[in-house]
C-alpha cells in the first residue's frame, strides 16, 4: 500500500502528460483532485491501522 501512496500521483502525472494540451483545463483540475482524495484515503486507512508502540508495521521487502 505504501508504494501505491507514493506512486499513484506519479502513475497519473505520467498519463496527463500524453492528454493534449488543448484539453480541457477542468479534466487536469479534476484528476489531480481525484488524485489527492484517493491518495489522503489511502494515507488515512494506513494512519488508522498503526498499532502505537508496535514499532515497524508497513515495511515492504523486495523479492
Amino acid at each position: 500500500m505504501l508504494s501505491l501512496i507514493v506512486f499513484l500521483p506519479a502513475a497519473v502525472a505520467a498519463a496527463l502528460l500524453l492528454v493534449p494540451a488543448t484539453a480541457p483545463r477542468p479534466l487536469f483540475t479534476g484528476a489531480w483532485i481525484a488524485v489527492s482524495v484517493v491518495d489522503l484515503a489511502l494515507v488515512v486507512a494506513v494512519w488508522l491501522g498503526l498499532e502505537p508502540g508496535a514499532g515497524f508495521q508497513y515495511e515492504q521487502q523486495a523479492p
